[in-house]
């Protein structure tokens, strides 16, 4: 991934933005409870990551079909914080 480098202060060159935070969590259904959540902070003019943060609870109880058999199988292990 690759950071837009447009961003840049008109007089001496320097971004403007030097580093993006990205953050997702992960929830039973469109408005149920949310059981993961990810970050990463990206270096705004290499695109590479600078640090990355993952937590997740227990599977819900009564998942969401859709939930169960395309975001639960793809998440590492429970319980991690």
């Amino acid at each position: 991934m690759r950071a837009v480098l447009a961003c840049r202060a008109p007089r001496r060159g320097r971004p403007l933005i030097r580093r993006i935070v990205c953050f997702d969590g992960e929830s039973n259904g469109l408005h149920g409870e949310v059981f993961a959540v990810g970050g990463v902070v990206l270096d705004a003019a290499t695109g590479r990551e600078e640090s990355t943060f993952y937590a997740r609870a227990p599977d819900p109880v009564g998942a969401d079909p859709w939930v169960a058999e395309h975001v639960i199988p793809r998440l590492g292990p429970e319980l991690t914080h």
